[in-house]
């Protein structure tokens, strides 16, 4: 992913993030964030799925896959898979 790019989601998460937090009660009540969340899990666990039932891939490919798939929706792995 290229910096520009990287720093503009940043930018973006982080105006996200103070609106978010200035939100009133009404317009937080308005925002399901379970059922966003419910989303968001269930396509990452669609693309698990699909990267475990790929016969090309090797365990240590699907594995590196996987990973791939938490961070690119900030599920923080730990260190231990700093290859």
């Amino acid at each position: 992913m290229k910096i520009e790019f990287e720093l503009f989601a940043k930018a973006i998460v982080e105006s996200i993030s103070c609106i978010l937090n200035t939100m009133d009660d009404k317009a937080e009540e308005k925002v399901d964030v379970s059922k966003i969340a419910e989303s968001i899990a269930v396509r990452a666990l669609d693309d698990i799925k699909n990267v475990i039932c790929n016969e090309e891939l090797n365990d240590f490919e699907k594995v590196d896959e996987i990973v791939e798939i938490l961070y690119k929706n900030n599920i923080d792995t730990g260190s231990c898979h700093d290859f």
